[in-house]
Parts: structure tokens; sequence; C-alpha cells
């Protein structure tokens, strides 16, 4: 039974590491982001000097794959209570740098602005982040913590499953 496992998991090996290697964004896809990340903060602080733009969610946490869009938070330290200005606002700066299909969609559960950048061919979502509310960078910091110990307990958990089939072996014993 352990070695028939243990065929099972060699087996299964090699095509879901080809599976995951497929979804790994390649480093010139990370260099595009950073690019469009670059812009999108210059086009912001022109118009609002006191503000900064982060990623969040996918982009951020390990669990992002190729071809993915980013998500963005625009980030204040006053607090603004009109988002859907805000949003408005930056949906103008973002056309006026010729950023395609903007779309700012102030009445959804979040708002964001939706955009695509025709250099580097990335969608983008940008939401406003509330004063002191963190809950999203909170949420990515938790995700990508969990995934690298998720990851390193399946490792432990595979690498324990084939030692075990190992030393169960006739040929092994003492």
């Amino acid at each position: 039974m352990l070695k028939r496992r243990r065929s099972d998991i060699l087996r299964l090996n090699s095509p879901l590491l080809a599976i995951y290697e497929s979804l790994i964004p390649p480093v010139e896809e990370k260099a595009k982001q950073k690019q469009l990340l670059a812009l999108l903060e210059k086009l912001v602080c022109k118009e609002w000097p006191e503000a900064w733009l982060y990623l969040y969610g996918s982009c951020e946490n390990s669990f992002e794959v190729s071809k993915s869009e980013i998500d963005i938070c625009l980030a204040f330290n006053e607090d603004i209570h009109d988002k859907s200005e805000i949003l408005l606002k930056l949906a103008d700066i973002l056309q006026s740098d010729n950023l395609q299909n903007v779309q700012a969609l102030t009445r959804a559960r979040v708002p964001i602005v939706k955009l695509m950048d025709p250099v580097t061919e990335i969608s983008c979502d940008m939401r406003k982040q509330c004063l002191g509310c963190s809950k999203y960078k909170a949420s990515t910091r938790l995700c990508k913590d969990r995934c690298k110990i998720t990851a390193v307990g399946f490792y432990c958990e595979t690498l324990g499953q084939v030692q075990r089939s190992e030393c169960n072996l006739p040929r092994n014993s003492i």
C-alpha cells in the first residue's frame, strides 16, 4: 500500500510541478508590473503629493498567476470622505495619460477604477484606502504567510511519506 502511494506521489510530482511553473509570472511580467506601478505613482503624486500606492491581493501574496491583473490601493495620510469624487478624478487623470478601458465603478460594493496599460498590456484595479483601514494589506500579508507555511507543510508531509515508505522496504531493514 505504501509503495503504491509513494509511486503515485512521484508520478504526480512532475506534472503538478509543470502546471505550477507554467502559472508563475515570468520575470519580465513582474518588471512590467513595476513599470506600471511607477507610472501610476507618478500620475497620482502630481495630483495628490501626499498619496502613495501599494500592491495588495494576489499580485502581492504569491497567489498570482501569469497574465493576471494587479490590484493597487491608493492611500492618503488624511481621511478623504468622498471616495466617488476621488475615483472619478483618478479616472480622469488616468484617461488623460492614454491608459485604456478606464472605468470608475463608484457604485460597486468596493468602488474601484479599472484600467489597462497599452504599453505593458496589464490590467489593473485601483481602490482608495480608508484612513486607518489596513485590513487589505493585513489580509494580503496573512495569505502570503499562510501560503509559505502550507507549502513547507506539504513539502514536509510529502518528504515524510517518501522517507517512511523507503524505511519500510525490505532491502532497507537491518
